[in-house]
């Protein structure tokens, strides 16, 4: 027994009030030579043996308890959960037996959800197809290309060595459709052919968290057919892992085998007790795959893209973007930076000095692009169909608040600069990035504060001090754009590994 510290404390409003017992326990299957073997858990607490019940709650299990007849198929046995007895049966395999079950598994499950029997039918009828072929699925958000999942996808497609690629994007959203142009042939996300080919691929290069979601199906329908995914989890980022993130980050949370960093404070941050990645292997320093498309490309614009809060945004449906929120204009963060883009000392000095000032809204809160009144010369831009790479090439200074976009432009050794005001606190804590000793610029936390840094930035043709210099030098792993071709081959060679 291994004792972790993985979703061990009992918070209310970010208070710790109990610290629960979490540990990992190891059973090899060498130890289990009988078939039909029981596994049962007790605890004793004062010399009284307690038995415990089983409980799972989410895909990593494979085996649920919440659908009688389910069952797991795992390195020679087949594991069933036995209500009545409160155990998990381990059977050795057998065809026969293996037909057995999914035959009572789709009678259970016909009466409750029908579609998963459609599916789990197709998967079975597909199987000779998809056997022999190694299928790597990646993704971003499902309505936005241009992050580390295309990137990593647009280098795939140049290998020749057997290992189809696919990426998945939502239908009718402006980067889809750019694909589709460039035929680059995405997975329409929630076809059939998508869920088939979710179920099917070795490998899932997650951009970001909670698996489930991105496969296609509900994530309250997974249930009927996690069983089935045999894909090996491996995390290729969306924002460096750097804050505090161990509710979702952590191994068991998508039960994810590599970890893909760009910086050794990564590293540090991730090898925490409570992320839970106990084999050296699982963390690896290699690079972002977007970071290859950063090559300076200045053309005189400062760029103001703040990051967003969980209470400003409407609740969103999987895979799409955001609905509009009428009550949006009456935040404080609508506030803060509308003032900020109508301030006119900062508007002045770049009309002055030659520069243009674009503010990107974050995606989550894309759909309020109506509502922001800039000033003259200020441009406000949706991220939807915008290309990244372009405008953070082209930009000379950005803007922020604790965006993961920073490290893009640090990535470029260009100046940064926080916007920290008092009235907005960060939604996430702090874990392996410390602003006022780890961070790119300065610090501003009021606008007052930030307009003049800004004016003087631009009066100075907005060169970075070697100071944030210095440290952007110290945080990154690698400074080149080679970094697709380190992920890929980091992939292949896990991947070999579980074929071997």
């Amino acid at each position: 027994i291994i004792n972790t510290c993985r979703y061990a404390k009992i918070e209310y409003f970010g208070v710790s009030v109990r610290d629960k017992r979490t540990f990992m326990l190891k059973i090899p299957f060498e130890d289990l030579k009988k078939d039909e073997i029981g596994l049962k858990i007790y605890g004793v607490i004062e010399n009284v043996k307690c038995e415990m019940k089983f409980e799972s709650s989410r895909f990593p299990s494979r085996v649920t308890t919440k659908v009688k007849n389910a069952y797991w198929k795992a390195k020679g046995y087949l594991l069933k959960y036995n209500p009545q007895a409160t155990e998990l049966i381990f059977y050795q395999y057998s065809g026969k037996r293996r037909v057995s079950f999914e035959l009572h598994y789709l009678k259970t499950i016909f009466k409750s959800n029908k579609r998963a029997v459609v599916l789990r039918l197709l998967y079975w009828l597909t199987y000779p197809y998809f056997k022999n072929r190694r299928i790597w699925l990646t993704f971003d958000k499902m309505y936005k290309t241009g992050d580390n999942g295309d990137y990593f996808y647009r280098y795939a497609l140049k290998q020749n060595d057997g290992i189809e690629v696919r990426y998945v994007a939502n239908k009718g959203y402006p980067d889809t459709i750019q694909m589709q142009k460039e035929k680059l042939n995405p997975l329409l996300f929630a076809t059939i052919k998508q869920r088939l080919y979710f179920l099917h691929a070795s490998i899932v290069a997650a951009t970001h968290a909670n698996i489930p979601v991105f496969s296609g199906t509900a994530p309250a329908k997974f249930i009927y057919t996690q069983d089935l995914f045999k894909g090996e989890v491996v995390c290729i980022q969306h924002g460096l892992a750097v804050q505090q993130l161990a509710h979702n980050l952590n191994s068991q949370y998508d039960n994810t085998k590599r970890f893909y960093c760009a910086s050794p404070y990564e590293i540090k941050n991730l090898s925490q007790p409570e992320y839970g990645y106990y084999d050296k292997k699982a963390l690896s320093l290699v690079g972002l795959a977007r970071y290859d498309g950063l090559v300076n490309n200045d053309q005189r614009q400062i760029l103001i893209t703040p990051t967003w809060r969980a209470y400003i945004a409407m609740p969103t449906s999987i895979g799409n973007a955001r609905p509009y929120s009428p009550d949006f204009k009456n935040t404080v963060y609508y506030n803060v930076f509308n003032s900020l883009i109508k301030n006119e000392k900062l508007i002045k000095t770049a009309k002055e000095c030659g520069y243009r000032i674009v503010y990107l809204l974050h995606p989550v809160i894309s759909s309020q692009l109506e509502d922001f009144q800039p000033g003259e010369g200020v441009e406000v831009k949706s991220p939807v169909g915008i290309n990244y790479e372009q405008i953070l090439t082209q930009s000379s200074l950005m803007v922020t608040d604790y965006s993961g976009v920073q490290f893009d432009f640090a990535y470029m050794r260009k100046p940064v600069v926080y916007f920290h005001t008092p009235l907005l606190p960060p939604h996430y804590e702090e874990g392996g990035f410390f602003y006022d000793t780890m961070g790119f610029g300065e610090i501003c936390d009021t606008e007052k504060v930030l307009v003049d840094t800004l004016c003087d930035y631009m009066k100075r043709e907005c060169q970075m001090n070697d100071f944030y210099r210095k440290r952007a030098d110290e945080f990154f792993g690698f400074s080149d754009h080679n970094n697709c071709e380190r992920i890929y081959n980091e992939i292949k060679e896990f991947d070999d590994l579980c074929h071997s």
